[in-house]
């Protein structure tokens, strides 16, 4: 009688579990939505322009694979 009496707690414990797993993952996953619809760029863009920030008029794309040459950085630095 002792071990069904504990058969029976392992039984409901599993249950208990088992439904806090579901409930984790369905968080998880609500959790993961909410990042993908934040991460689109037009979101971004309107979290930017609510920051304050403006776009460019004429962007400037670095290519960190080429060493930049030193006369240039040194110009960078001298600028204010």
């Amino acid at each position: 009688m002792g071990i069904n009496i504990l058969l029976g707690n392992d039984a409901v414990r599993v249950r208990e579990l088992k439904i806090e797993a579901i409930m984790v993952n369905e968080e998880r996953e609500e959790a993961l939505r909410q990042v993908a619809l934040l991460s689109t760029s037009e979101s971004l863009a309107e979290r930017a322009i609510s920051l304050g920030m403006i776009p460019s008029s004429s962007p400037t794309f670095l290519d960190i694979s080429e060493p930049i040459p030193l006369e240039v950085e040194k110009a960078a630095k001298d600028k204010p």
